[in-house]
Order: C-alpha cells, then sequence, then structure tokens
C-alpha cells in the first residue's frame, strides 16, 4: 500500500493484501517461460500445423501424389483408391491431435493463470479506490469543520461515517 494513505483496514485485511501483492510483484505471469522441450515442441509444431502455408503445401503434396499415381504407367505404388494416401492421412491425424490438444490445455492454463493475475490486480485497484474515497472524505470534514463548504454542496461523508471496504456510496447525499 501507499505509505500516507489513511489505513482503515483491519489487521487480517492487511495480512491478505500483503499476500495478495507478494503474489504480484511486478510481473505478469504471462512472460513466465520455464517450457520443457515437449511444450516447446508442441507450440511450434502447432503453430505451423494450422498456418495457411501448411494446409496449402500439404494440398500441393496430396495432388502431386494422386497425380503421379494416376498418370504412371510403370511405378505406381498406391493405385486409385489411394489406400497408401489414406493411412498416412490417419497416422497424420492420429498424431497431431494429441499434439495441438497438449498446446491448447497449456493456452488455457495460461489464460487461467492470466485471470487470477487481473483479478489480483483488480482487488488492489479497488482497495485503492477506496483509500482514495476515505482520504476525500476527511479532507471534506476537514474543509466543513474550517467553516467553508465542501464543493458538490454535501455533507463530508455519508451519514458522517467514512466508507467502509466493500460499500460504493456517494460521498455526498
Amino acid at each position: 500500500m501507499r505509505q500516507g494513505c489513511l489505513n482503515i483496514l483491519t489487521g487480517s485485511q492487511n495480512i491478505v493484501i500483503m499476500q495478495e501483492e507478494s503474489k504480484l510483484n511486478g510481473y505478469h505471469p504471462s512472460r513466465r517461460r520455464d517450457l520443457t522441450m515437449g511444450q516447446k515442441a508442441a507450440d511450434k509444431i502447432t503453430t505451423w500445423a494450422g498456418s495457411w502455408t501448411f494446409i496449402f503445401l500439404f494440398m500441393v503434396l496430396m495432388f502431386v501424389w494422386m497425380w503421379l499415381n494416376i498418370s504412371a504407367y510403370v511405378l505406381v505404388w498406391d493405385p486409385y483408391p489411394f489406400i497408401l494416401l489414406n493411412l498416412a492421412l490417419s497416422c497424420l491425424a492420429a498424431i497431431q491431435a494429441p499434439i495441438i490438444l497438449m498446446s491448447q490445455n497449456r493456452t488455457n492454463e495460461m489464460d487461467r493463470v492470466r485471470a487470477e493475475y487481473d483479478y489480483s490486480i483488480n482487488r488492489k485497484a479497488e482497495r485503492e479506490i477506496i483509500n482514495v474515497q476515505n482520504e476525500l472524505a476527511v479532507i471534506r470534514e476537514m474543509v466543513h469543520s474550517l467553516g467553508g463548504k465542501a464543493k458538490g454542496g454535501g455533507r463530508a461523508a455519508v451519514n458522517g461515517k467514512r466508507i467502509n471496504e466493500g460499500e460504493a456510496r456517494p460521498l455526498t447525499s
């Protein structure tokens, strides 16, 4: 928390806040990159297999395979129903699908960690706003006690009390 802020939180609330702030410590969890070799390989394969370049090259390879087998007179290694090509495509799909799923699972885990981090940041911002509102209430009380009237024309705080955490009410009535 900032020094010089009006601190109205209880001791247990301060402990929770310090624990949350120690998690943050100035880094974003999405920057964490201690991946295993398998995870890095899965990411690269997923990036390559999900690209238009891969799709285009794979279609060209399939058409070349079919054309060579249809037009060849002597060395036909895979005649018309293209059984060998079908087997190769099935093996590729069987290997590629789990790799893509592993990469997606890790991406989902990174998104979950990022969402938890964002939630911690939002909670910290909420506490800061409450502290600023309380400081403003104290300033309004001081101005009011000096005989002036705070801008906005209202009382210094709602019913003469400072706003507690969780209460988001306007300071003037």
